[in-house]
């Protein structure tokens, strides 16, 4: 069982350029044999209407032509990935795995696919990569108090209130 699939899914950015992490935390008896980190760019994995599917982690049967994260061909630049394991009781271990993103370049798909003798979990994270807000005024030559000033400002796939 993949625990963060327990949580609420996050709605987070990615700030263009920034390193992440990742994270996979997996409770099963008996341990995982496998665990594997997967991506697929955010145009092979269709959303639906993205205005009100925004952010939201598509049904997995859409999704097809899942890559290795040793692929990063026209993807984020991976770091590093690991897993690391720690007993919770005599029982159950418990694995955490990271997978380290160099910079976030691209808005794509990743998942932690986990697997054992009794079954699979996976868990999915939509990885959105934003741009900060650029703001221009107009004209750009020193304005005058009182004179009309026109302010422009741009951004790319991050939602912002209160400007």
């Amino acid at each position: 069982r993949i625990l963060e699939n327990a949580l609420p899914l996050p709605r987070d950015y990615f700030e263009y350029g920034s390193e992440q992490k990742l994270t996979c935390t997996i409770d099963a008896v008996p341990a995982p044999e496998t665990i594997q980190w997967q991506w697929l760019s955010e145009e092979d994995c269709p959303i639906g209407d993205k205005k009100r599917d925004f952010g939201k982690v598509p049904k997995q049967h859409n999704c097809k032509g899942w890559k290795n994260i040793s692929d990063s061909s026209g993807g984020n630049q991976i770091k590093k990935y690991e897993a690391l394991q720690n007993r919770v009781n005599k029982y159950k271990i418990r694995t955490t795995s990271t997978l380290e993103i160099e910079a976030a370049n691209t808005s794509a798909f990743y998942r932690c696919l986990a697997r054992n003798k009794a079954g699979e979990d996976e868990r999915m994270i939509f990885f959105q990569v934003t741009w900060g807000l650029d703001i221009h005024v107009f004209p750009v030559n020193n304005p005058i108090e009182s004179e009309n000033v026109v302010l422009q400002c741009t951004t790319k796939k991050k939602r912002y209130v209160n400007l």
